[in-house]
């Protein structure tokens, strides 16, 4: 089963996020805070991280910076989120390495076509 890593601060999105993710297959874990999704990822190495860009601790463009430099989780694949569309951070992203971006609300048929594409079923 892969384990997928959801680093939000809106609890209730993590969630619903995570129930759906999980009755689709896929095992959850999620993290409130920049910090607390950096330490998950480099114990657990999820096969891939949905990261909010902006989280109340550290922004999640340093999130993904830190994981892209880091040689154990620099492959982990990362979809950036965000309830708003920031032009200028998902290019960032997308420079940084990010893997993809997904607007919220999520789209459920868009987000697991996004995962299946990167980590597969």
């Amino acid at each position: 089963m892969r384990k997928i890593l959801i680093v939000d601060d809106d609890a209730i999105l993590g969630e619903l996020l995570g129930n759906m993710l999980e009755s689709n297959g896929y095992s959850v874990d999620c993290a409130l805070t920049g910090t607390e999704g950096l330490n998950y990822a480099k114990r657990n190495m999820p096969a891939l991280i949905v990261l909010d860009i902006e989280l109340p601790d550290i922004n999640g463009i340093d999130v993904l910076k830190e994981l892209k430099s880091a040689d154990e989780t620099k492959n982990i694949p990362v979809l950036m989120s965000s309830a708003s569309d920031l032009s200028s951070a998902l290019e960032a992203a997308k420079n940084i390495g990010a893997a993809g971006y997904i607007t919220k609300p999520f789209k459920k048929e868009i987000i697991l076509h996004k995962i299946v594409e990167l980590v597969g079923k």
